[in-house]
């Protein structure tokens, strides 16, 4: 009874905590370190990013996204990954694989590139990923799929969230413009002031959203991410080869004789 217990539980798909701790220790530095919870500052970034000249951000640096976009395609790979990789490997080899893949495919842009600074957690998750669909390619996808469709949804309502905002920030500013004019057509000169003084803190609120959003516009690294993938798949290969061996065996057959039939 306690056997066939047992594998009534490796088949079912758990949850992935590990992926999910991470992914949380992600959102959660990023609601710390953005404006109001959402968006990035430019101080942040230069803070936290990684470059030639700041080696000692080679793992700070994967806290810091450029924007809310950015944290949720991260989390989304690293979650959909996770599904995969807990069920098969160790923690100390998604740990080894998120972080590991961090480091080396960090320094290796930043040596590469040293005109360029990078920020984000995009190496850990395609690392991750490239090892679950390694293991399991067919779960992968299709959770790859429906953790990206519901990644759309939640960056579509912050979207929502934040052009409402700036609307509203937008309205204010115009309603106080006209108080101030207000003010000063009766004489009220201290009015005035207090008014123009809202309408400046308006303003700069309305200046770091649209520094956030530009900031969420930088473009992905293909480089980062190639040397990821590479650093998984030599993981994979020194330390996991049995798991290899036995996902090409299994989950890659159908995919090989689709192939031959092609």
């Amino acid at each position: 009874m306690a056997k066939a217990k047992k594998e009534n539980k490796k088949g079912q798909i758990g949850i992935p905590w590990l992926t999910f701790i991470i992914s949380l220790a992600l959102a959660i530095s990023f609601t710390a370190l953005s404006t109001d919870g959402i968006l990035t500052s430019s101080q942040s970034i230069e803070k936290y990013q990684l470059s030639v000249d700041s080696l000692h951000n080679m793992i700070f640096y994967v806290f810091q996204h450029s924007g809310y976009s950015h944290l949720v395609g991260n989390i989304v790979v690293i979650l959909a990954a996770g599904v995969t990789v807990e069920r098969t490997l160790r923690k100390s080899d998604i740990m080894a694989l998120f972080f590991g893949a961090s480091v080396f495919a960090g320094l290796l842009f930043a040596f590469l590139n040293p005109k360029y600074s990078i920020i984000g957690a995009s190496a850990g998750g395609i690392s991750l990923l490239t090892a679950a669909f390694t293991l399991d390619p067919k779960k992968t996808l299709i959770g790859f799929a429906l953790a990206m469709a519901i990644g759309y949804v939640l960056i579509f309502g912050i979207d929502y969230q934040v052009t409402a905002q700036k609307s509203q920030i937008q309205l204010e500013a115009k309603d106080l413009e006209s108080a101030r004019q207000a003010a000063i057509g009766s004489n009220d000169p201290e009015l005035a002031k207090d008014t123009e003084g809202k309408i400046s803190e308006r303003m700069q609120a309305l200046e770091k959203i649209n520094e956030g959003e530009k900031l969420r516009d930088t473009q992905p690294s293909f480089e980062i991410h190639l040397f990821a993938s590479i650093f998984a798949f030599v993981y994979l290969a020194l330390f996991r080869k049995s798991e290899v061996f036995k996902s090409l065996r299994t989950k890659w057959r159908p995919v090989f004789r689709l192939l031959r039939i092609g």
